[in-house]
């Protein structure tokens, strides 16, 4: 029997209908399943941290549906990196080596734009006296050195000639400082008003010096596990979008430890250290990601 043009136009009209998805009950586009990232919970710093900050940053900006799973416990940079070993996470941030870039994947965006590299120091209110007749490394030489267990910088700092003592947790090397267990505490730029704000225990005690500053190369990085080249190309799609639409420049700018350390000002006196451990995919990254 042959069709009638009516009933084939009824159902062509049908087949557009449901191409459309708009015939009622008709099933709707899948969604690509969200991505889960599990992400630890660095020095306690949770969602207030700026690898978290730029990690949802750039995960947003990559366009897939994603959830950042976020771990509960604190965990020291040491507990970190054996937590994305083991595979209980998916990516961590901290400064580059050469030794964290051969061991994981590393995302080549400096999410800090390098301000790590420029360490302003937080020292006793009581010494403020004498860190003022420093005028050079060596008269800093005099002076201890913290650090926190696994940051790249303390050998950055021993490698200058500088003493360092090295301690487990954040929380614990301002009470140190404190206690005169050491001399100050060379924090990046971005992160010493805040961190400082957080973990002294009186505002009496501990100040930052702005007239020196250390000043070496450095980046803090995105790192996953060798495996996972699918996660390190997303992340890395989404910083570059981000910083070319200029939301990763405004995530720095509202960030108010970085905000304050901009409203001091550059610090007088500058003591510049190498770091022969950059290498050469480091420098190879666009210099207009890094602030001069």
């Amino acid at each position: 029997m042959r069709m009638t043009v009516s009933r084939a136009a009824a159902l062509c009209r049908i087949i557009l209908l449901v191409a459309l998805g708009l015939l009622p009950g008709a099933p709707a586009q899948a969604q690509p399943p969200a991505l889960v990232v599990r992400y630890p919970n660095i020095n306690g710093m949770g969602a207030n941290g700026l690898g978290y900050r730029m990690l949802d940053l750039a995960l947003r900006c990559a366009g897939r549906p994603y959830r950042i799973e976020l771990q509960a416990d604190s965990a020291n940079p040491e507990r970190v990196r054996a937590l994305l070993d083991s595979g209980a996470v998916d990516v961590i941030d901290f400064g580059s080596t050469p030794e964290f870039e051969r061991r994981y994947l590393p995302v080549y965006f400096p999410i800090d734009r390098g301000l790590n590299g420029w360490r302003l120091l937080v020292i006793r209110k009581q010494d403020r006296d004498a860190f003022a007749g420093v005028k050079s490394l060596a008269d800093l030489g005099r002076f201890v050195a913290g650090q926190g267990l696994g940051w790249p910088d303390a050998e950055i700092l021993r490698g200058a000639g500088l003493q360092v003592q090295t301690f487990p947790q954040l929380a614990s090397l301002f009470l140190s400082l404190e206690a005169r267990r050491f001399d100050y505490l060379p924090l990046g730029m971005d992160e010493a008003y805040d961190l400082t704000r957080r973990y002294a225990s009186g505002a009496d005690k501990l100040t930052i010096d702005q007239r020196i500053a250390l000043v070496y190369p450095f980046g803090r990085l995105f790192f996953v596990h060798k495996g996972n080249v699918e996660l390190r190309d997303l992340i890395a799609a989404g910083l570059r979008k981000a910083f070319a639409s200029g939301q990763v420049q405004k995530l720095l700018a509202d960030d108010p430890g970085y905000a304050e350390a901009l409203r001091h000002g550059a610090p007088a006196l500058k003591l510049r250290l190498d770091n022969p451990g950059l290498t050469t995919a480091f420098r190879a990254m666009p210099a207009e990601y890094f602030l001069h």
